[in-house]
């Protein structure tokens, strides 16, 4: 039983410490949602005055915008620097080999951010890697690698820029309100970043516990530009116009892989919480096991000392009935007494070795002496008794 106590504590100790990790996921997933959210109006704008700026100047070029025959390929691979999360990396991993096999590019160079994928990798060689993605995004390993791609792809290095991520994915929802008030039976979901005025936003608990996510590829660079004119935009910019939107598109870049970070890190909160969730699962259904077998035990342990208790008590009656077969006994009765009287209780105490029978000045009854016991059964010692009592 010792045993099992000691597994019950420990699981009980692990659960504790899932319980904390698993809130921590929620928690996380909530601080970035409320983040991107915060910054995606600025990001949109971003790309709007970007849109803009190129439709009034379409001779603009850039070599973030230069479009190359696709040979020489870099892949920034978003992982993850956390564990319990389930097939999060493989997920990816099958994605990017599956692409690989039908990519006509000739050399891809890896890079990642988050170093749990380096071992499912195989034999891919990974030109530079840096963790990211542990108890929060560290942007500044972000930073660094971004601008060392950007570089690359301006030197002519590369050819094209993509990014594997996990994008967390929404869904249809049975019932719901939508920001309107009115509510429907089936309600689609906004994607958990941006809230929308005609698509219901997932709660916080809810999109960890429904949330789902799959691997993305996308070309970060060059950069897709449509060249869309806002009639109602007003941009009055000082200074050389190539140089801003040149810093403008660089920004928009790093930008886009800011949020990018940001979705994938939910992915991995949401990979962190279900499979957290499904080991607790399993630790209740172990704890539920263990306390059966540790009650059992007990039960056990109990039933075997009130056995004992009884086969003891059960002796101890045994032997006094033969300590008082054994002995022998004198017999006193009242002198008045019949001898009808006197020979019913001798047969009565047949199996008493009764040696000898008294008449006494005792008032009714009898009395039965041995060496060691006495038993009173005259009327005097009952009315002693009940006195007594009284």
């Amino acid at each position: 039983m010792r045993k099992l106590t000691g597994k019950l504590e420990t699981l009980r100790a692990l659960k504790s410490v899932l319980s904390v990790w698993r809130v921590l996921a929620v928690n996380r997933y909530r601080a970035y949602r409320s983040l991107a959210q915060r910054e995606a109006p600025y990001f949109h704008r971003l790309r709007e005055t970007l849109e803009h700026l190129f439709a009034l100047h379409k001779d603009y070029r850039n070599e973030l915008l230069r479009v190359r025959q696709e040979r020489s390929i870099d892949l920034l691979i978003l992982s993850t620097d956390k564990g319990y999360v389930g097939d999060f990396d493989k997920r990816l991993v099958s994605f990017l080999k599956e692409r690989l096999e039908s990519a006509p590019w000739e050399r891809v160079k890896l890079f990642l951010l988050g170093e749990r994928i380096l071992p499912l990798l195989g034999g891919l060689r990974v030109e530079l890697k840096a963790q990211a993605f542990a108890r929060d995004i560290d942007w500044e390993s972000v930073n660094r690698l971004t601008n060392l791609l950007v570089h690359r792809f301006k030197t002519g290095l590369s050819d094209a820029l993509y990014l594997l991520y996990h994008q967390p994915l929404s869904g249809t929802a049975k019932g719901g309100k939508l920001p309107t008030g009115k509510r429907y039976e089936k309600v689609e979901e906004t994607p958990f970043f941006y809230p929308s005025h005609t698509k219901r936003q997932v709660g916080f608990i809810e999109a960890a516990e429904r949330g789902d996510y799959a691997p993305r590829l996308i070309r970060l660079l060059p950069a897709e530009m449509e060249g869309k004119y806002s009639p109602s935009l007003i941009l009055n910019f000082e200074g050389n116009p190539d140089k801003i939107v040149d810093y403008l598109l660089s920004f928009y870049i790093n930008f886009s892989v800011r949020h990018l970070c940001m979705e994938h890190f939910s992915a991995v909160n949401f990979a962190r919480f279900r499979t957290i969730s499904r080991i607790l699962k399993n630790i209740e259904s172990r704890e539920m096991q263990i306390q059966r077998q540790i009650n059992k035990l007990r039960q056990e342990r109990i039933n075997r000392e009130l056995l004992s208790f009884a086969n003891a008590l059960l002796a101890y009656e045994d032997k006094t009935f033969r300590d008082l077969i054994e002995d022998s006994f004198l017999l006193k009765v009242d002198e008045r007494l019949p001898e009808e009287c006197v020979s019913r209780i001798l047969e009565r105490f047949s199996e008493l070795e009764i040696t000898e029978v008294v008449r006494s000045r005792i008032i009714g009854g009898f009395i039965l002496k041995s060496h060691n016991r006495v038993l009173d059964a005259s009327v005097k010692a009952f009315l002693e008794r009940l006195i007594a009592s009284l």
